[in-house]
C-alpha cells in the first residue's frame, strides 16, 4: 500500500469520501451553552434558534455556535463553496447522510491517539492537489465492498505496526527484540487486545509492568492472562456488508 492510499484508507476509513474540507469534529461537550453567552454576531445569525435553544442537546448547541463562528470568519469565495457543500450534502440520501454521521460519532469515540493520529492523516491528504484528492475519492467510490474491506484491512494493518513501533520504542533497547517477538507471535486478535490494555494503563510504569509480566509466561500461559486482563473492544467487529 502506498504512502499515499495510506493516508485515503486513514481519512476514509472515519470521514466521508466525498467531503474535501470536512474536519474531524472537537471532544462532544457535555454541557449546557447559555444562548447569551454567545457573541453578538452569533446570536443574529442563530436568531431562529433562541425560543428553542435550551431545549437542544448540548452537542447540537456546540455544532450551530461553531458553524456561526466559522461562517462568520469565511471569505465571501468560502461561504459559497460551504453553500454548494451544503447543496451537495442535502442531495446525498438518507442512508448515505446516516453513514456519514456514525463515522463522525465512531471517531468521538476513538481514544485521543488515534484521533491525533487521524486528524494527522487528514492534513496530510489535504495537503495534496485538488485532483489528486479527487482522484483518490472517486478510486475509493469505485470499489466494490471487497475490494473496500480489503483497502481498510491494509491500512489498520499498517496502523497497527506504527503503533507497535511507537511502543517499542518507550521498552528498553535490551529487551525490544524479545518483546517485539512477543507481540509477533500473537494472534491478529491477540495483539489488538495488547494494545487495548496498554492504551488503558493509566502511567507508563504500570504499561511496562504489564508487558515485564507477560514476557516472563509461557506462551500459553501469556495468551491467557492477556485475555483475563485486556479490557473489550469499543466497538464489536462490523458484520459482513453486502
Amino acid at each position: 500500500m502506498t504512502k499515499r492510499n495510506r493516508l485515503l484508507a486513514a481519512v476514509l476509513g472515519v470521514l466521508v469520501a466525498g467531503a474535501s474540507n470536512a474536519q474531524p469534529p472537537p471532544p462532544t461537550p457535555t454541557e449546557p451553552i447559555p444562548f447569551a453567552s454567545l457573541s453578538a454576531l452569533e446570536r443574529s445569525q442563530l436568531a431562529e434558534f433562541k425560543d428553542v435553544w435550551d431545549t437542544l442537546p448540548p452537542p447540537r448547541q456546540d455544532r450551530l455556535r461553531r458553524g456561526a463562528e466559522r461562517w462568520a470568519s469565511m471569505t465571501p469565495e468560502q461561504r459559497a463553496q460551504a453553500a454548494e457543500r451544503f447543496r451537495r450534502w442535502q442531495s446525498l440520501p438518507p442512508e448515505k447522510r446516516e453513514e456519514i454521521r456514525q463515522r463522525f460519532e465512531h471517531f468521538r469515540s476513538l481514544p485521543p491517539e488515534q484521533q491525533r493520529s487521524i486528524r494527522e492523516s487528514f492534513r496530510q491528504f489535504r495537503s495534496l492537489p485538488p485532483d489528486e484528492r479527487e482522484r483518490l475519492r472517486k478510486q475509493y467510490e469505485g470499489m466494490s465492498p471487497d475490494e473496500r474491506r480489503a483497502f481498510l484491512r491494509g491500512a489498520g494493518e499498517q496502523r497497527r505496526a506504527m503503533m507497535k513501533d511507537r511502543w517499542l520504542e518507550s521498552v528498553p533497547e535490551n529487551e525490544r527484540a524479545a518483546s517485539s517477538a512477543m507481540f509477533d507471535a500473537f494472534a491478529p486478535e491477540d495483539r489488538r487486545a495488547f494494545m487495548r490494555t496498554l492504551r488503558d494503563a493509566q502511567t507508563p510504569a504500570e504499561r511496562d509492568a504489564i508487558r515485564r509480566e507477560l514476557l516472563a509466561l509461557a506462551p500459553d500461559a501469556r495468551t491467557q492472562r492477556l485475555r483475563q486482563i485486556a479490557p473489550p473492544p469499543r466497538f464489536p467487529p462490523p458484520p459482513p456488508r453486502e
